[in-house]
């Protein structure tokens, strides 16, 4: 009987030797190095993000928003969707005030109107505009930009604007198309 219950002692006595210390401290460390490392690397990420949206934007000649909310739209979808111009300006402003959160966080996107900006090459760039919150991907350039402050609150309101002028009298005369990809 007394051995028994030594046994369980001798073997917590084992784990606190400085050999079985060091190597939960060497564990740690590179938990903890890859957690730095990680963060880094998404923090490198989010500016190159931002930098590759301040070199679109001056280019940037024309934003046309189209009534898709598909991840992605092809020609002939975009096509037959209806559309309307986008200021460009509003959008600048926007990105004057976006951050990029890169892989960081969740995004729930609740609905999204397609847009093509169009450069001054001629070339043509989707991206999406979330209907509910300032926040908007652009294709080509990883991660979300979220705008902050009066530029979201005037993106939004001129998104939300756009869509109620533009689209939603456009829905409800196609009923048959109205609730293909759309909550009116």
């Amino acid at each position: 009987m007394g051995l028994r219950s030594s046994l369980p002692i001798q073997k917590f006595e084992r784990n606190n030797e400085p050999g079985c210390m060091m190597r939960a401290f060497q564990v740690m460390l590179l938990v903890g190095l890859a957690v730095v490392g990680g963060f880094l690397l998404l923090q490198r990420q989010a500016c190159s993000s931002q930098r590759q949206l301040s070199e679109l934007l001056p280019k940037t000649t024309a934003i046309t928003l189209y009534d898709v909310n598909d991840v992605t739209a092809n020609s002939n979808t975009l096509a037959s969707a209806a559309s309307t111009p986008f200021p460009v300006d509003a959008f600048r402003r926007a990105c004057a005030s976006a951050t990029s959160e890169g892989g960081i966080g969740v995004t729930v996107w609740k609905g999204s109107s397609r847009a093509v900006l169009t450069l001054s090459d001629g070339t043509r760039r989707q991206a999406r505009f979330s209907y509910h919150g300032a926040f908007f991907t652009v294709e080509g350039i990883s991660g979300r930009f979220v705008v902050h402050g009066g530029a979201a609150s005037e993106f939004q309101r001129l998104h939300e604007k756009l869509i109620q002028e533009q689209f939603v009298p456009r829905r409800l005369n196609k009923p048959n198309d109205a609730m293909t990809n759309h909550a009116l």
